[in-house]
């Protein structure tokens, strides 16, 4: 079986495994499964922000979470993070995994999407195409884990028009 949650932009399903908690921020779902001991917090958070800006706004998102992590997590590394084109053309998706070595591992998927009634998204995010990167670890304040540093250049982040 699968329950549903409608929130503002969006619907999700999951499967019943997963037990909602109360949450005392708006537009704020919080979900956890004890069989998968994990945790689910999905956010929707509208601001505007002008199409040539939006590159920034995604990096600065991505910097001030993992930021807010190290409070918590003082010895987080950084595992992969990055921006790009979502496949539909009709986002910039937003994504970051980070460890704290024998304590947990955090992941983030978020996406950037144009306001409703605007021009057709996959046109608006089309010149953005190619153009993403992903952000390095130094740039993010954070070690790498030695088998990613190892295997995969993180060049600074540049998705610019």
């Amino acid at each position: 079986m699968t329950q549903t949650f409608i929130l503002e932009e969006f619907r999700l399903e999951v499967p019943d495994k997963w037990k909602e908690y109360p949450s005392t921020e708006p537009g704020t779902l919080l979900l956890q499964s004890e069989v998968d001991r994990a945790s689910l917090v999905v956010t929707t958070q509208l601001i505007e922000t002008p199409l040539e800006k939006a590159q920034g706004a995604a990096d600065a998102n991505i910097r001030a979470r993992i930021e807010a992590h190290k409070t918590h997590y003082p010895k987080l590394q950084l595992i992969e993070a990055s921006i790009a084109v979502h496949s539909s053309g009709a986002a910039l998706e937003m994504f970051y995994s980070v460890a704290a070595p024998a304590e947990a591992v955090l992941m983030y998927i978020g996406f950037l999407t144009p306001p409703k009634g605007t021009e057709r998204a996959s046109n608006l995010w089309a010149r953005y195409k190619g153009r993403c990167g992903a952000i390095s670890a130094d740039s993010a304040g954070l070690p790498t884990q030695d088998s990613v540093a190892r295997s995969r250049p993180q060049p600074d982040l540049h998705c610019a028009p």
